[in-house]
């Protein structure tokens, strides 16, 4: 008996644990949190700012792996249409 494969909605499939709102998700929160730790640390903006600003870089990596991997499965329900350079 052949097994039929996962629906996209099924609960039970590995891809359904992470959202793919995770791709905007991760670099915000990453933002918001590298300010508020980094205020807990020292009260100048400029290192506050700074701090937040590598964070998010850095949470960047990990959503666009996902974000790779969501395409690569043909599960990608967000389209990017322009990039600003």
């Amino acid at each position: 008996m052949a097994s039929r494969p996962p629906s996209p909605g099924n609960a039970g499939s590995p891809d359904s644990a992470i959202p793919p709102i995770l791709v905007y998700l991760l670099p915000m929160v990453a933002l918001v949190l590298g300010g508020v730790i980094a205020s807990l640390f020292t009260s100048a903006t400029g290192i506050q700012i700074a701090t937040a600003a590598v964070c998010m870089a850095l949470a960047l990596i990990p959503a666009k792996r996902y974000d790779r991997l969501l395409e690569e499965r043909g599960k990608t329900s967000f389209i990017i249409t322009k990039l600003l350079t």
